[in-house]
């Protein structure tokens, strides 16, 4: 409890002190005040990530930073929308147990070594990553783990600590790959989304699906198998008949689960369609002659005609009639992501409005005489290292306004710096605060930080070097 005053006194100290020498005269000081205790806040977790994304309807008026109007409307902008929409496509795939059917059938079909497990699950979570939250995914993936964890830990002729050295791989796997796998589309993980509002709010950049896939498809085709070459060898060599058998129990699980069902199919055929559209959007508009469908409304199409698409429970009872997907199912998905978006958006108009930006780019120019590249490997190391003491959307909400700037001062393309960085924001490997896969994982016993911390740090220099890469060559 101690500790909790002395962390909210901390982020609301300088706010008191900033107030009481300069009033509400300079919104700069007063808005550099509220960035840091929204920062101390986030970093620390001392109260919720979304409680801490209400600070700005609160204090942005009352400071004359903002007006609540132009504040608030930053909650309801279309990122917000079209996230929503993705969580109750998501949720659907949840509810009806089709996300698990997908992971062991890629599970089931890999070869039955060590290492072709591991591949299973990674290429699994990925894949299921690009369009669940990453959170869920891994829940969902941990617990097909453990699974496996107990039938390895239980074999007779496997010694106990090789059981627990290739379980704890498998979990790291897991929280890699979902991590790898939602940085390749657009609604695959927070800071993608928050990247492509920011550039269209403040620049008027449109970074649909397809474009963004440009870059992230290429980036998980080369980050996920470094990630599972690097891990199959920190396994070691493990040679037993339980994978064999191991491989049988996996199927048999698969085959619990029974044949597809109707309401699977019309799930599947809803999300299916929804990937195809969002990919295709621009030949949509073509096909209609104008900018009519953009991804939000793509979203909020899928995610209607889920809740429109009756289903008939066994008997036919009228009465009891639901849909594919009702509204007590998606009250659960995750509303306080969207808090955090709007929070994210206040801040950067803020950065914009108070002034802030233009002071920052009248101070930069010691990066005039730097090289384009080592600007940009510079600024992807520095959000990975932030977002290893923070979570990635606070990071990428903080970092955006400031990383625009530079590459407005050196005349950069925008893309060229901010898509790094962006990836940069979800490829933090190492410590359990960075990302919820990370933290998920780590709930399992044998793993500890020491593990997480040893894998990670060499996963996050090879991605560094793989973001880069991927820039070089598009």
């Amino acid at each position: 409890m101690k500790t909790y005053y002395q962390l909210c006194l901390v982020g609301i100290l300088p706010l008191a002190i900033c107030a009481s020498i300069s009033g509400l005269s300079n919104p700069i000081c007063l808005f550099v005040a509220c960035l840091w205790l929204m920062l101390v806040w986030w970093s620390t977790e001392v109260v919720p990530l979304a409680v801490t994304a209400l600070v700005p309807i609160i204090l942005f008026p009352i400071l004359g930073i903002m007006d609540m109007g132009a504040v608030t409307s930053n909650y309801a902008k279309p990122i917000v929308f079209l996230f929503m929409g993705g969580f109750f496509i998501a949720k659907s795939l949840e509810v009806w147990g089709l996300h698990r059917r997908i992971a062991f059938i890629i599970v089931s079909i890999c070869p039955g070594s060590p290492r072709g497990i591991l591949a299973g699950f990674m290429v699994a979570t990925a894949g299921l990553s690009m369009w669940i939250s990453n959170t869920a995914t891994t829940i969902m993936m941990v617990s097909i783990g453990l699974s496996v964890a107990n039938y390895l830990t239980d074999s007779a002729d496997l010694d106990r600590s090789v059981a627990v050295r290739i379980n704890t791989t498998i979990m790291l796997g897991i929280a890699y790959a979902a991590s790898i796998g939602g940085s390749s589309t657009l609604i695959g993980t927070p800071p993608n989304l928050f990247l492509a509002t920011f550039l269209q709010e403040q620049y008027g950049i449109v970074l649909d699906m397809a474009t963004w896939m440009r870059y992230g498809i290429p980036y998980l085709c080369i980050m996920l198998p470094l990630a599972w070459g690097y891990l199959s060898w920190t396994m070691g060599p493990v040679r037993s008949q339980s994978f064999d058998n191991l491989k049988q129990v996996i199927h048999q699980q698969l085959v619990s689960l029974g044949s597809i069902s109707p309401e699977e199919k019309r799930v599947l055929i809803i999300f299916m369609i929804t990937a195809i559209a969002w990919i295709g959007r621009r030949f949509i508009n073509d096909w209609l002659g104008g900018t009519i469908v953009s991804d939000t409304t793509i979203a909020m199409v899928g995610a209607m005609v889920l809740f429109l698409w009756p289903v008939m429970p066994k008997g036919g009872e009228r009465k009891k009639r639901t849909s594919l997907l009702t509204w007590d199912q998606a009250q659960t998905i995750p509303w306080g992501v969207l808090l955090l978006f709007g929070a994210g958006l206040s801040i950067a108009n803020g950065v914009s409005e108070t002034g802030l930006q233009a002071l920052i780019m009248g101070q930069l120019s010691i990066v005039d005489h730097l090289p384009i590249w080592t600007l940009v490997a510079g600024l992807t190391i520095a959000t990975l290292a932030i977002t290893e003491i923070s979570s990635n959307l606070a990071s990428i909400a903080m970092l955006l306004p400031l990383v625009t700037a530079i590459a407005m001062q050196v005349g950069a393309p925008l893309l060229l710096i901010c898509v790094p960085v962006t990836l940069a924001a979800s490829a933090a490997f190492m410590l359990p605060i960075s990302t919820p896969p990370n933290a998920i994982v780590l709930a399992y016993r044998p793993l500890t930080i020491r593990m997480m911390v040893s894998r990670g740090v060499v996963l996050n220099i090879v991605s560094i070097i793989s973001i880069l890469a991927v820039m070089a060559i598009l």
